[in-house]
């Protein structure tokens, strides 16, 4: 009976490696964040999607060939506004109906393209990617520079627009990269609280009561500014494209504030309605390798439409 019991807790070993696998998903077959040559050398290999997310009149102008256009923002398939929130995942059925719209599977390699001239334009791309994670797509990755960049870099575009095959999509929601709000109020002490806003958003001496009802912060949380992880490129005194800070910049950047020896540590990150949280998010999980983090998705401005919910005002906490 004990070599039996020995047996099993040794086949138990060798499985749990497995097991934790299954239980992560596949892994990733392409890089989360691709550079322009990479994307340029596979266009048109079978199962890659690419998912410009700019208004239609910019696609129309010109794009990458073969890309399907889908604007992201307000109003738009990728989100939607109830009870006055601004930027919301839509539901299961909505969200899947769009995948398959776009030609999308299971199996699919996903690259999302963006414009990168504001710091807003930049964050729509890792919303998307996130959004496109949710709904269970591991192979997701962002254009770095985006169209500007495929631009500058002197690379082909069209004005040929791409109408996708239409697809049934199937998948399984990642419920665990969104926290609701009820969690994130009894968890204030155990996670990380991480706010993704600007500094001065953050310390309470802007407020902009279109994304806030009071100025500061959640009660606990860190202050890691989502403008941070880019870097500007410009020809003189002409804005070309901005992409990402190195790796090991993003990992310093984000130990700093985090900590070290973090990366199994609850990590719940917010911004003003969803789109800067996005972005660290997309940075800890699927580049550095952080384990446990999620996006409050409602936010500073879901967060401060309850007036007993904490605020900390002018202080770096």
């Amino acid at each position: 009976m004990k070599g039996a019991k020995v047996f099993f807790l040794l086949i138990m070993v060798l499985l749990l490696p497995v097991v934790a696998m299954a239980a992560q998903g596949p892994s990733r077959t392409i890089d989360p964040i691709v550079t322009t040559d990479w994307l340029e050398a596979n266009l048109g290999t079978t199962g890659l999607v690419v998912v410009d997310i700019r208004p239609t009149v910019d696609y129309t102008a010109g794009h990458i060939a073969g890309a399907v256009n889908v604007p992201f923002g307000p109003g738009t398939w990728w989100v939607i506004s109830p009870e006055g929130l601004i930027l919301q995942l839509p539901d299961q059925t909505a969200l899947f109906n769009l995948i398959g719209s776009i030609g999308i599977t299971s199996s699919s390699k996903i690259v999302v393209v963006n414009k990168t001239d504001t710091n807003f334009d930049r964050a729509d791309a890792t919303r998307v990617a996130w959004t496109l994670i949710y709904a269970g797509l591991r192979d997701v990755a962002v254009l770095d520079g985006g169209y500007n960049k495929w631009v500058a870099d002197g690379n082909a575009t069209s004005t040929e627009p791409v109408t996708p095959t239409t697809v049934v999509y199937t998948g399984t929601l990642n419920e665990n990269i969104v926290i609701a709000k009820e969690r994130v109020s009894k968890m204030l002490r155990s996670a990380k609280i991480v706010d993704a806003r600007d500094p001065d958003a953050y310390f309470g001496v802007t407020f902009d009561d279109v994304y806030s009802s009071r100025p500061g912060h959640i009660q606990k949380a860190v202050s890691l500014p989502t403008p941070w992880v880019w870097e500007e490129t410009f020809d003189g005194d002409t804005f070309l494209y901005a992409t990402f800070k190195n790796t090991d910049t993003l990992e310093a950047i984000a130990e700093g504030v985090i900590g070290k020896n973090k990366k199994n540590k609850k990590i719940i990150l917010y911004c003003g309605v969803g789109g800067y949280a996005s972005t660290w998010w997309f940075l800890l999980s699927e580049v550095l390798g952080y384990k446990k983090v999620t996006v409050y998705d409602g936010s500073i401005q879901e967060w401060t439409m309850d007036p007993d919910a904490p605020v900390t005002l002018y202080r770096w906490n």
